[in-house]
């Protein structure tokens, strides 16, 4: 049986059916009013539709939720932003971009520029939470200021907060950093020669034997730890400018300090020779100091003793006389003033009282006349010499270790003692030394000798043309240039040479005649040389002066 299909419905349901759908309507209005009120300029709409737009406030107006009515909207000054959600105005927040430099010491101080954006007038600034110090507002884009001090290292934050309270971070874009030991303090003098071999002292602590040094990058040449706070060291070749110098203890990671040398295009303040090597122990022994540098005013100590009669003759060239000293070598040194002192080691040695060794020949005639050859060591430049009782008045101390002379007579036939005397020492004697033998019948005078004849003429003194070179070169004289043609000399040799006048070096041998000048390397100069000579043509000794130049 199929279900009753139904026709109609019964009154009740019909009503039922309606209150439904008032409720429904209604419902829907006012949830739309809800929704447009709630995104409109406010209410005002609803009751006056011709004023507004509906569900919303006038142009300016802003919506006080809390008044629930439409009000002004806030007027903004120039470089101010509106917040919508407020209904104010305000300066922009500031933001940091840029922070340098990037590091610096814990001591604080350094200058630091912070740039962004939307900086104010009276914004302060922070470096790891701590206020900085010195802080200037450039602009609204530019803040300097100065950091303090720390007791990290390690990277901070900084903060720049504007007066409204605003505030931005940088993180991690600062740097304090740790301290290197201070132990270079000064290096006297500042600056040396690009050609190195300069003494400088280097002040400083906790110095050590077997401290290194190097000044850009190349080692020191020499090094003496004086103390725990001084170094003497000699300087390598350097580049000419400011170079960096490195110390370094054993064991420890080297200390460099900047900006405190520089090389300069000069020449060195050195020692490069000394003339002679050897003398007394009691001093008194004339020296002459080659070098560079040499200054007015210098200084020189020998073994640490102040030598005497000390003149600068030119930037290349000393002469003095030593002082008393310990037998032994000893460093030669020459201090300009204000600067550490240019020094050669054991570059002189004292030698005891002088001595001799053999005199040759060891006889000849009653008459005198022989010409003898003293040697030995310690022979002072004037010395003096006796023979017997009689001092030769003609003895020619060559070196300290030879002296010629031209015996005097003798009273009778007999052997004698010879002896060397230096200024305030004790004497040199070799006894029965020289021999004078009785004349024989028929022979010769002295003047009249198989080796010196009286028809021979005496040794003359002479100039000879000039030579040159150039400045820092050395010049060599032989025979040819030293004995020209016009002196008509058989076997010249030379006997002693010097400077008389001017600066360069000279070195000297006897047979074959030669002398050598090195000029000086700072300037163009001119010098005088003056040599003694003997000779097969002629009696006696001779002279020759020359005059050398360097341009």
């Amino acid at each position: 049986m199929s279900p009753r299909r139904r026709d109609s419905f019964a009154w009740w349901e019909y009503l039922i059916m309606a209150l439904v759908g008032v409720l429904i309507i209604g419902g829907g209005i006012l949830l739309l009013r809800v929704v447009t009120g709630s995104t409109s300029d406010g209410p005002a709409a609803v009751a006056s539709a011709s004023a507004t737009p509906a569900f919303g406030c006038a142009d300016g107006q802003w919506f006080d939720s809390a008044a629930e009515s439409c009000v002004p909207k806030a007027s903004c000054e120039a470089g101010q932003a509106y917040d919508e959600r407020t209904n104010t105005c305000a300066l922009p927040a500031p933001s940091v971009t840029e922070v340098s430099p990037s590091s610096g010491p814990p001591a604080g101080g350094t200058k630091l520029t912070v740039l962004g954006i939307g900086f104010q007038r009276g914004a302060t600034l922070a470096i790891n939470g701590i206020p900085a110090l010195d802080v200037t507002v450039v602009d609204s884009s530019t803040i300097t200021a100065r950091t303090p001090e720390s007791t990290v290292f390690y990277p901070v934050d900084v903060s720049v907060t504007n007066p409204d309270g605003q505030a931005d971070v940088l993180d991690n874009v600062f740097t304090y950093e740790e301290p290197q030991v201070e132990r270079i303090s000064e290096i006297v003098p500042d600056t040396g020669a690009a050609s190195g071999g300069e003494a400088v002292v280097i002040k400083g602590r906790d110095f050590v034997d077997g401290t290194v040094v190097s000044f850009n990058g190349r080692a020191a040449t020499e090094v003496e730890v004086l103390n725990p706070t001084t170094i003497r060291v000699v300087i390598p070749a350097g580049p000419v400018g400011p170079v960096p110098v490195n110390v370094r203890n054993p064991g420890e990671d080297a200390v460099t300090v900047t900006g405190a040398f520089a090389y300069v295009d000069r020449a060195p303040r050195i020692v490069e020779s000394v003339r002679p090597r050897k003398g007394p122990a009691a001093g008194g022994t004339r020296i002459t100091i080659i070098g560079s540098g040499f200054e007015s005013g210098a200084s020189v100590d020998i073994g640490g003793n102040a030598a005497q009669k000390v003149d600068i003759v030119s930037s290349t060239r000393i002469t003095a006389r030593t002082p008393a000293g310990d037998i032994g070598t000893a460093d030669v040194a020459v201090r300009n003033p204000d600067v550490p002192a240019a020094i050669l080691p054991d570059a002189f040695t004292y030698v005891e009282a002088p001595t001799i060794t053999a005199v040759s020949p060891k006889r000849g005639p009653q008459a005198g006349g022989t010409r003898v050859t003293i040697t030995g060591t310690g022979f002072a430049e004037d010395a003096v010499v006796t023979i017997g009782d009689v001092t030769v008045t003609d003895a020619r101390v060559i070196d300290e270790s030879t002296i010629r002379l031209v015996t005097p007579a003798a009273a009778e036939p007999i052997a004698v003692a010879i002896t060397v005397t230096n200024p305030g020492q004790p004497t040199a004697t070799l006894r029965r030394a020289f021999t004078y033998r009785p004349p024989v019948e028929d022979e010769p005078t002295p003047s009249a000798t198989a080796t010196e004849p009286a028809s021979l003429p005496r040794c003359v003194s002479f100039r000879v043309p000039g030579a040159s070179t150039s400045p820092g070169t050395g010049l060599v004289l032989t025979d040819v240039d030293l004995f020209p043609l016009g002196q008509d000399l058989a076997r010249p040799t030379l006997v002693d040479a010097g400077l008389a006048q001017g600066g360069g070096s000279i070195t000297w041998q006897g047979s074959p005649p030669r002398i050598e000048w090195g000029a000086p390397a700072d300037t163009t100069s001119t010098s005088v040389i003056t040599y003694a000579y003997e000779s097969a043509s002629c009696r006696g000794v001779g002279t020759g002066t020359i005059t050398v130049s360097a341009r």
